[in-house]
């Protein structure tokens, strides 16, 4: 498994750079997969270095433009398990992907809806609030209607 240094970086670079797209491939159920492409194939090297995981390829050479370089994650095991690691940190738009991947993995029960916001996120099995803003608004909303 990764340590947590490690996930920031692929969660920044996915963020940034990357896409969570699917692919049908005759199935019922479409297949998610990572993909990060950029002219850096110093840091498309580090992503499948430090990551352990998925493809390598390029460079792709279109015109004058500079060679593309690709890093592909297409195992439903590796896809489950980066997309588990970095789905706390990343963007609401980037979540929504990590929700709909997770229908198709069949892990959306490895989320939950926070009780305040209605964000989706991962947590302990007692949890109900998404992060600590989210369970102090809902302390505080609380106390008012006590009083």
């Amino acid at each position: 498994m990764w340590d947590q240094l490690i996930i920031g970086y692929l969660a920044g670079i996915i963020e940034g750079e990357g896409t969570i797209t699917f692919n049908k491939w005759n199935r019922q159920t479409p297949s998610p997969k990572i993909a990060v492409a950029m002219t850096d194939k110093d840091t498309i090297q580090r992503l499948y270095d430090v990551s352990g995981i998925g493809n390598l390829t390029g460079p792709f050479i279109r015109g004058n433009y500079q060679p593309i370089y690709k890093w592909t994650v297409y195992s439903n095991a590796d896809v489950t398990r980066l997309l588990l690691a970095i789905a706390p940190i990343m963007s609401e738009r980037r979540r929504e992907k990590i929700l709909e991947a997770a229908e198709c993995l069949k892990i959306r029960s490895a989320f939950k809806k926070c009780v305040v916001c209605d964000r989706s996120y991962q947590g302990q099995p007692n949890q109900m609030y998404c992060s600590k803003p989210c369970h102090n608004k809902s302390s505080n909303d609380k106390r008012k209607t006590s009083r």
